[in-house]
């Protein structure tokens, strides 16, 4: 990414074990570990953009981390749980299934719920 501030990103970042996923509405991908380091970096690599909203998904492992060092950068971060996934992304054809959300999906569900807000996320019928 370059070092544009005026550029809006939505951002999906899939938490699995020791590694975390991560994609933006850039058109970005990468692949950071899930430690004290990489979610330094993730943090780092992001503060320079206007970051309309993050949706976080945890498929294994522990965000707690992750998600206060975003609120501790003022990221707007919101943190779903499978089912809520789920219960929104299939009326709109996000999900694949049973299959686990990759971040594409997530930054996909990010752009759509933005303008970001914080706590679970709902269905809007």
């Amino acid at each position: 990414m370059g070092t544009d501030s005026l550029c809006a990103l939505h951002v999906g970042i899939n938490v699995s074990g020791d590694v975390l996923d991560v994609c933006t509405s850039s058109g970005e991908f990468w692949r950071g570990e899930n430690d004290a380091m990489g979610i330094a970096s993730l943090v780092q690599r992001l503060r320079p953009y206007s970051v309309d909203c993050i949706v976080l998904a945890v498929s294994d492992g522990d965000a707690a981390p992750l998600e206060v060092a975003l609120n501790a950068a003022h990221l707007p971060v919101t943190t779903a749980t499978p089912r809520q996934l789920r219960d929104f992304a299939n009326p709109k054809g996000y999900s694949r299934g049973g299959a686990p959300f990759d971040s594409v999906t997530l930054m996909r569900i990010a752009r759509a719920i933005s303008p970001p807000h914080r706590g679970p996320l709902i269905h809007v019928y």
